[in-house]
């Protein structure tokens, strides 16, 4: 830990800027739709400015990490908030599909009649996110996760007139909310224990109240994360969400709070190895449970529900490996797993919005020979499936090889069968990504195309959606490509975890 030298000399105003950038932004744009009359167009500008903005702020996080510096904040006295390196890391990936999913909905919500309410929602959830992975103590954590996840549960809802949206919002609002009267309970008992929150914890690893606490924040989380069994929640919420909200929902928000359970497990003095075989065991079941179940989907979006859940376990199977037997580069796949799934899964859902905005195509029927009707959003979701399945030059297959190589270097049976359950479900996925692809390539189009013709501009969507699903999936492409810059941040956040309260 020596290594890790907080920089207490450095601005504290440094650490909270994006933070504080989001959050008073989430105010300012909701005040600014009560002024304008034109206001979807210039609220989802305003927000992308207030993105950038956030994310120029959040870059000396990830330039401190790289020198060995933390910043903290307050800088003096027991910190609230820390920009270790795996904070930075998500924050930016977070920020930069935030900005993308803002541009994405000056178009996409042009007949919403409530944007006042979706921006400043959209900011709130991206300030609890920022904080939720730099929080420096558990109380902290907590407060930020229930600001995050209490924004998302009304974006799902968002489009309220029907009641399938408010049944889905309803759901994962009364399963969220278990998962946070969990994380409270244990929060409470880990005080008890300690006498402190302040991250990591390192004493009474063996008391029983530090014990349960440790299990109540650990299945809060499961929750939230939607791991295996706690996972039903995430098709519904998909289904019915937006689906600029299903690209961060899925993209980020789900992937986050996995790395929240992960850095705990880490720092709360727990039993590494029996926690990670655990996690193990429950990712095991997740990525079978979500590529089955994905076989079965007649709705697309519930399709790509049931993949991220899949997803998830492939991300928690390397993570959970990596803290039980200590092996960074494992931790570090997974990392990068995490990123390169926020890119492809987050343009999937936008390309997926566009084909249902343009061409009513909303079941896997719907799809038939849009490849030719919309070739834009078509041809990008068709190659970020691709992706997904592990298939170069994207993001997917750099993530899932480093995986697999991590795996082999393990030198452990356990490893060893992981890896091999890891490969059949990749090849199962293909049963429902392949597909889907063939289904957009088709000659002719069978119940959209009506639909599609009757909109002249069906084929040619507006650049508000266009530049950012073509600006992402350059992301996604280039971090294909050259993967060094996140390998090494990802490899950063791993030493430091592993190191973080031993």
């Amino acid at each position: 830990m020596s290594v890790w030298r907080t920089g207490e000399r450095l601005w504290a105003a440094t650490m909270v800027a994006p933070l504080a950038i989001l959050g008073t932004g989430a105010v300012l744009v909701y005040l600014l739709a009560r002024l304008i009359t034109r206001r979807n167009e210039v609220l989802a500008a305003t927000t992308a400015l207030l993105l950038v903005a956030a994310l120029l702020a959040t870059l000396p996080w990830a330039q401190t990490a790289a020198r060995g510096e933390l910043l903290t904040w307050p800088a003096v006295g027991v910190p609230t908030l820390r920009a270790e390196p795996g904070a930075a890391l998500l924050a930016i990936t977070a920020l930069v599909l935030g900005l993308g999913v803002a541009l994405y909905s000056g178009a996409y919500l042009a007949l919403d009649q409530r944007p006042d309410r979706y921006y400043p929602l959209l900011l709130l959830m991206l300030t609890g996110l920022l904080g939720m992975v730099s929080a420096a103590d558990l109380f902290t954590l907590y407060l930020l996760t229930v600001l995050t996840n209490a924004s998302a549960y009304v974006l799902v809802a968002f489009r309220r007139s029907t009641e399938t949206a408010i049944e889905a919002g309803f759901k994962y609002a009364i399963t969220g909310s278990l998962g946070s009267v969990m994380m409270l309970a244990g929060v409470g008992y880990c005080w008890r224990a300690t006498g402190t929150l302040t991250l990591p914890l390192t004493a009474l690893a063996s008391d029983g109240w530090h014990l349960l606490g440790l299990a109540l924040i650990t299945f809060g989380l499961l929750i939230k994360a939607a791991v295996f069994p706690a996972h039903a929640w995430l098709p519904d919420a998909h289904g019915r969400a937006p689906s600029s909200v299903s690209a961060l929902l899925s993209g980020i928000l789900v992937p986050t709070q996995l790395y929240a359970l992960v850095r705990l497990l880490l720092g709360l003095a727990a039993p590494r190895a029996a926690l990670g075989g655990l996690l193990v065991g429950l990712a095991c079941c997740s990525m079978l449970t979500g590529n089955v179940l994905a076989l079965r989907q007649s709705y697309g979006k519930r399709l790509l529900g049931y993949s991220t859940v899949a997803q998830v376990g492939y991300m928690a199977a390397a993570m959970g490996l990596g803290m039980a037997y200590e092996q960074p580069a494992l931790l570090a796949a997974g990392l990068l797993l995490l990123v390169a799934h926020g890119l492809l899964k987050g343009v999937a859902f936008l390309a997926k919005g566009m084909l249902h905005l343009y061409c009513n195509a909303t079941t896997l029927d719907d799809l038939d020979g849009l490849g030719r009707l919309a070739p834009f959003a078509s041809g990008h979701l068709a190659a970020v499936l691709v992706g997904l399945a592990g298939v170069p030059p994207l993001a997917g297959f750099v993530a899932k090889f480093s995986v697999l190589w991590g795996l082999a270097g393990a030198g452990s049976g356990l490893a060893y069968a992981v890896g091999a359950f890891y490969l059949v479900n990749s090849l199962v996925s293909l049963g429902y990504y392949l597909p889907l692809i063939g289904r957009l390539a088709r000659g002719t189009a069978v119940q959209s195309a009506t639909a599609a013709q009757d909109d002249t501009s069906s084929s040619r969507p507006s650049l508000w959606m266009r530049a950012p699903v073509a600006g992402l999936t350059l992301l996604a492409v280039l971090l294909g490509v050259c993967p060094g810059p996140v390998w090494r941040l990802a490899e950063q956040t791993a030493a430091y975890l592993l190191a973080w309260g031993s």
